[in-house]
């Protein structure tokens, strides 16, 4: 099963790139876009949904709105109406970056990694400091095996934005995909230290020290998350695929069946 089998991509809302519209409000009344942005950051997506749609309706010409509405809607795994929502962005306004950006995402949870990088590349021309794009192409550089270019996507991101753990998080995993567990390790070690560290880094980084050949520490890493069952079921599959050529760039099927659903750091691989 290729890797993106594991990916059910998360992102939130985007609102850069689109030439600004007036947003008015009366008193407490919140305009249709703006009582949207505060439900999404509330987490209730259905309304922020209901309300993006709403802003479209008073103004086709929102671009802002349809890439909130496109990026709410895969934050709600509703894959065929995101589409939808980005080619009609697209469409509207082909000279926008976050929509080419959505449509690449969506290309990306139905693994279409080729068509998804065409998108990506396409937001970068159009903003090549569009450090979310920038990562975002990584991941479907990696599922396209292509690791070098991953590589390179990701620190590219990351000398946009230093220190994002994402993009750390997602470089690291192509260096374990690719073979390179020395450098993995001292990325992930690093980042999974701080107090914001999630468990997919830290899983993250129990996957490259058990295809490392380092079992102790792979259990130790996966205790902080897993339990006892789960742990060791971890560490067979570490064992029983150390023998695989991880070197060649290939990320299908060796992902052991705890690992995070989400291996790559996508929150804000694509989005704000």
């Amino acid at each position: 099963m290729r890797i993106m089998k594991h990916l059910c991509l998360v992102s939130v809302l985007v609102l850069a790139g689109c030439a600004s519209n007036p947003y008015f409000q009366t008193g407490d009344t919140l305009s249709s876009f703006e009582a949207g942005k505060a439900a999404q950051g509330k987490g209730d997506l259905p309304l922020a949904i209901s309300k993006y749609r709403e802003a479209i309706k008073e103004d086709s010409g929102n671009c802002e709105a349809y890439v909130a509405l496109g990026f709410t809607l895969l934050d709600s795994n509703a894959t065929e109406e995101a589409m939808n929502t980005f080619e009609r962005a697209v469409e509207k306004f082909p000279d926008n970056a976050p929509a080419h950006r959505g449509k690449g995402a969506v290309y990306l949870v139905i693994d279409q990694p080729e068509s998804a990088a065409q998108e990506l590349r396409k937001a970068l021309s159009l903003n090549p400091q569009d450090h979310k794009a920038l990562s975002t192409l990584g991941i479907a550089y990696d599922m396209l095996g292509q690791p070098e270019k991953a590589q390179a996507n990701y620190r590219a991101a990351l000398e946009l934005e230093p220190m994002n753990m994402s993009y750390e998080n997602n470089l690291a995993l192509s260096l374990v995909l690719a073979g390179k567990f020395d450098e993995a390790i001292r990325v992930l070690e690093r980042i999974a230290r701080s107090p914001q560290a999630t468990p997919r880094i830290r899983q993250n980084l129990a996957l490259a020290y058990g295809l490392s050949g380092d079992m102790k520490k792979a259990k130790d890493m996966g205790r902080k998350d897993l339990d006892d069952r789960a742990m060791k079921n971890n560490i067979a599959y570490f064992e029983a695929v150390r023998s695989m050529p991880l070197g060649s760039g290939q990320v299908s099927g060796i992902l052991p069946l705890n690992q995070p659903k989400r291996p790559y750091d996508s929150a804000r691989s694509w989005s704000n």
